[in-house]
C-alpha cells in the first residue's frame, strides 16, 4: 500500500489523548495526561495523600514534586488515576524510578565505602563492597528494610494483591529513586541523607572503618585524598 494510502488510516488507529485542564497541571510532565485506557475501563481514583507523607516522614525528606513519589509507590497498573491535593493525576508504573533508584544507591554506598580508612589510613579490600553491596541492596536486604520501616503501607498494589518481598523492594528502589530526582542538584547529598537515616551506614563493614565524614570536614564528600593529608599532618603535630 502506497503511502497515501495508509496515512489517512493512521489518523484513526492512533491513540486519543485529552489533557487534563490547565489548573491542574503540575511540573512533572508524565501526570498531564489521562489516557483513552484509563477512561475505557474506568480505573477508580485513589487518594495518596497519606501515603506520600507516611513515606516523607520515613525518609524524613519532603518532596516539593509530590507527584514523582506518587510514581515511586504506583504497583497497580501500567497508569492509574492518583488524587493528589485534591486533584487528579495519570501516574506511571514505578518500573523506571526503580532503575533510578538502584543506580543512585550503588553510587552513593560505593562513595561512603571507598571513603573510609582505619586509623592507619588504609582502605577496604576490594571484596568488602561485594559483601556489602550484597547486604544492603540486594532484593531480599532492601525488602527485609522496608518491611521493618513500614513502607510497605505506602505502595499501591493492584487491587486484592499484596506487597510481597519483591514488590517491597523495587519500591524502596523506586522511592529512593524519587528523592534524586526530585532533590535535583542535590540529589547525592539527598539519597546519602536518606540511606544514613534508614540504617544503611551502620553495615558492620562502614561502622567499624573511619571515613572522611569522621575527620574535621564538613563536606561528607570531600576528597579521600586530603582525609590521608590530614591523617599524615596529625602524626607529625607536636604537642
Amino acid at each position: 500500500m502506497r503511502y497515501s494510502s495508509w496515512l489517512p488510516l493512521a489518523r484513526y488507529a492512533a491513540p486519543k489523548v485529552a489533557a487534563i485542564p490547565l489548573k491542574s497541571r503540575s511540573s512533572f510532565p508524565r501526570a498531564h495526561f489521562q489516557t483513552t485506557l484509563q477512561r475505557k475501563y474506568d480505573t477508580p481514583t485513589i487518594n495518596i495523600d497519606r501515603k506520600i507523607a507516611g513515606v516523607e516522614k520515613v525518609f524524613d525528606y519532603y518532596f516539593k514534586n509530590k507527584m514523582i513519589c506518587a510514581e515511586s509507590v504506583q504497583m497497580a497498573a501500567p497508569e492509574v488515576l492518583l488524587r493528589i491535593k485534591g486533584r487528579e493525576y495519570s501516574i506511571v508504573h514505578n518500573r523506571r524510578l526503580e532503575l533510578v533508584g538502584d543506580k543512585i544507591m550503588g553510587l552513593v554506598l560505593s562513595q561512603k565505602w571507598y571513603q573510609v580508612r582505619n586509623q592507619n589510613g588504609q582502605t577496604t579490600p576490594v571484596k568488602t563492597w561485594n559483601d556489602i553491596h550484597k547486604s544492603l541492596v540486594s532484593n531480599e536486604a532492601l525488602a527485609a528494610r522496608g518491611f521493618k520501616l513500614g513502607l510497605d503501607a505506602f505502595v499501591v498494589p493492584a487491587s486484592g494483591v499484596h506487597v510481597t518481598k519483591n514488590m517491597m523492594a523495587d519500591a524502596f528502589e523506586a522511592m529512593v529513586g524519587a528523592v534524586s530526582l526530585d532533590a535535583g542538584e542535590d540529589a547525592i547529598e539527598a539519597v546519602h541523607g536518606v540511606l544514613e537515616r534508614t540504617g544503611f551506614f551502620n553495615h558492620p563493614m562502614l561502622v567499624r572503618w573511619i571515613g572522611v565524614s569522621n575527620c574535621d570536614n564538613d563536606d561528607p564528600f570531600a576528597s579521600v585524598t586530603s582525609h590521608c593529608v590530614a591523617i599524615v599532618d596529625d602524626s607529625h603535630v607536636t604537642n
